[in-house]
């Protein structure tokens, strides 16, 4: 018999993290670039690709509503995807200055173009006794994109990535559905996607960080945050360095920490750069120097170095968004984006 335990989203039939008698498996977000706002020239029912007509594909949706009168739709398609807007938020202006502000956008995400097959692979997993039950299936897996972890009652562990990798000659999440030059050229191999299995050092992180160095095959786009993977390796290393077992204990420390590698980086840069522009009698009386310069880095609720570096992170972010925009489109791109992206950037 398999006893099987673990969670998922609402409606969805399998669990996506878990454990049974011979296996266990967690997700973090693999934050590549799959999904694109394509924007749209529509005439009448027509949409426009390189300046040709093609018809729009028209399907009736009917949403059913418990105790009420179902809502039918109708959902009009480009070979991109779905038509869902008209009017493109102000903070993609960001990405690309060139957008019309009256054109319509599609949604294009990279397993539409699939047969959904993403049931059958969790299935077997669930029900795997051993990692040759799920592994050489994990193509068929496109929703959505996973760094996977996984375990055995053998003592192996592994990581694989699962999901669709797009291959695009624009670097951003914004294109031109009208061109081919916005076209997806391609997707990564299933049998070239990341994978590792029971690697020397004994343990394999993720945390929503890139899961390859520059030197993969194929360059990865995408929205990845190193700083939690980075942390958590620190963390294992002194365990180890200290010869500590980890046990449950242990674990449960590493989830609870609250040190962010981000600010670690970053607030010495600043303070450096406070220290350039002051004399030293008005580094001893600036107060929000002194208490920064004894923050540890933790993001603790009753901190208040945690809530001073974090409203001079945002008046940076401002500073330098309002040099390429006005404030009024700043305002939505500052309470949309993590800030340390610009900082690293600057």
């Amino acid at each position: 018999d398999i006893i099987i335990s673990g969670a998922s989203f609402a409606g969805a039939p399998v669990f996506t993290t878990g454990s049974n008698s011979f296996i266990s498996w967690g997700v973090t977000t693999e934050n590549s670039d799959n999904t694109d706002f394509c924007e749209e020239i529509i005439q009448g029912d027509y949409y426009i690709k390189d300046n040709k007509n093609y018809p729009l594909i028209k399907v009736k949706e009917i949403i059913k509503i418990k105790g009420s009168n179902p809502i039918e739709l109708e959902v009009k398609y480009t070979e991109n995807g779905p038509i869902f807007g008209k009017n493109i938020p102000s903070s993609f202006s960001l990405f690309r200055e060139d957008f019309e502000n009256n054109l319509p956008l599609s949604l294009r995400i990279g397993f539409m173009r699939h047969e959904f097959t993403s049931y059958d692979f969790y299935f077997r997993i669930v029900f795997a006794k051993s990692p040759k039950d799920f592994i050489p299936y994990k193509s068929q897996c496109f929703l959505s994109n996973y760094n996977l972890l996984w375990t055995s009652r053998e003592g192996q562990i592994g990581y694989l990535t699962l999901g669709i990798i797009n291959l695009k000659k624009y670097q951003n999440r914004f294109c031109h559905g009208f061109s081919s030059q916005d076209d997806i050229i391609n997707e990564i191999p299933q049998d070239e996607m990341l994978h590792l299995t029971s690697p020397k050092k004994g343990y394999i992180v993720t945390g929503n960080n890139s899961p390859a160095s520059k030197n993969y095959l194929y360059k990865l786009i995408g929205n990845y945050n190193n700083a939690r993977a980075y942390r958590v390796n620190e963390l294992l290393n002194n365990y180890i360095k200290n010869n500590t077992k980890i046990s449950i204990k242990e674990s449960i420390n590493i989830v609870k920490d609250i040190q962010d590698s981000n600010a670690a980086y970053i607030l010495p840069k600043y303070l450096e750069i406070i220290k350039r522009n002051l004399n030293p009698k008005e580094l001893r009386e600036n107060k929000y120097f002194q208490t920064l310069k004894k923050w540890n880095f933790e993001f603790d609720m009753e901190s208040r170095e945690a809530t001073l570096y974090s409203l001079l992170e945002r008046n940076l972010c401002t500073l330098l968004l309002t040099k390429k925009m006005s404030k009024e489109k700043a305002k939505p791109v500052l309470n949309y984006f993590p800030y340390y992206k610009f900082i690293h950037g600057m």
